[in-house]
């Protein structure tokens, strides 16, 4: 159950609007995600702060969509809490769209919430600061800082030389998201590592699923990986899934049984290192790897030491990979954001297999 809040602005001089958009968990009001999108006046050439609004609320419920991993189905539960009189009307059927510049949006929104538990609720503005403050500071930005189809952008995107945590949201006194302070002490255990200079391809039969649905260089892939030890160390397997960022259709997945003697984060980086592996040999050149696991996200950014020396196989086994593409980044993500590829993992374990790829 999501509530999303949202907000657009628009730069009168030039046309240029800005997109922000909040989302929380409905159950205990903790904020989820925070994003801010940029729109130029080649994208949308009659742009008012509806039309700003309807595009915010449309991006919005498509990052729900991607978060849930219902892409190409009937939403989750989602409240629409606006202060946006005419949108709000318009959605509760109180107003017609007569205006022919929000028709488009108003029916790009009917046909994604169509058949799902969607309500909206008219809010006062100081219930959608935040998402105003994310709006005003995306107006702000430029074309090639900035330029983003969809607010979606925002979690694969980061300036250079810093680090974006997707939970983290654009202060106003600051030019670029800020990073979280973490600190975090995990035990390791010394055991045999598995080999970590495998080369692995995926199988013939998701090969074919894949590549019906055309991977492109030039778009973003995120990877979502994940890694479970029953036991640390105990029976260990790690599941991956390739989405295409620009819809959140799952494009490749992947589950690997690892052995019976590896620890939880041996299998955290089996599942990093075995998603790399596969995108690359699919074709894919720009990545975002996401996982729930701070630490190997930490170190593989160089922000955390690898003290542990049966890592330091895997740390930089990843570090090489990483370099194979002409973009990578990474972003922690909450564990209930990764449960797709939990499953994987899980099945892995539990099957004491592997599908979605061979190994060499």
């Amino acid at each position: 159950h999501y509530i999303l809040r949202f907000d657009g602005q628009v730069d009168k001089v030039t046309n240029h609007a800005g997109l922000g958009m909040v989302i929380y968990d409905a159950s205990n009001g903790s904020k989820l995600w925070s994003g801010y999108g940029y729109i130029n006046k080649k994208q949308q050439t009659e742009m008012t702060k509806n039309v700003a609004d309807y595009m915010s609320l449309y991006d919005g419920l498509r990052i729900i969509q991607f978060l849930s991993s219902s892409s190409g189905t009937t939403l989750p539960r989602v409240e629409i809490q606006t202060s946006n009189d005419i949108i709000s009307k318009h959605l509760t059927g109180k107003y017609r769209v007569s205006s022919k510049i929000l028709l488009p949006w108003y029916n790009k929104v009917c046909k994604l919430t169509k058949g799902g538990d969607v309500a909206t609720v008219k809010v006062d503005k100081v219930e959608t600061k935040l998402a105003k403050q994310n709006a005003m500071y995306a107006v702000k930005g430029t074309e090639s800082d900035n330029n983003y189809k969809s607010a979606m952008r925002d979690m694969l995107s980061t300036p250079p030389s810093t680090s974006l945590d997707c939970d983290d949201s654009p202060s106003s006194s600051s030019s670029t998201p800020s990073d979280d302070t973490i600190s975090m002490i995990e035990a390791q255990t010394e055991v045999e590592p598995i080999p970590a200079n495998e080369s692995w391809e995926p199988s013939n039969e998701q090969a074919e699923l894949t590549n019906s649905q055309s991977i492109s260089a030039d778009r973003t892939y995120i990877l979502r990986f994940d890694g479970g030890s029953r036991g640390n160390p105990g029976i260990a397997g790690s599941g991956m899934v390739l989405y295409d960022s620009e819809d959140g259709s799952e494009v490749w997945s992947g589950c690997q049984y690892l052995g019976d003697h590896l620890t939880n984060n041996e299998a955290e980086y089996a599942g990093l290192i075995t998603g790399l592996q596969c995108a690359r040999s699919l074709g894919v050149e720009n990545i975002v790897a996401q996982g729930d696991s701070k630490l190997i996200l930490q170190q593989v950014e160089g922000k955390w030491k690898v003290k542990a020396v049966h890592l330091r196989q895997y740390y930089d086994e990843a570090i090489s990979l990483s370099k194979e593409f002409a973009s990578f980044q990474t972003c922690h993500i909450e564990r209930a954001r990764n449960a797709r590829a939990d499953e994987l993992a899980n099945e892995a374990m539990d099957t004491r297999t592997h599908r979605g790829f061979d190994i060499q």
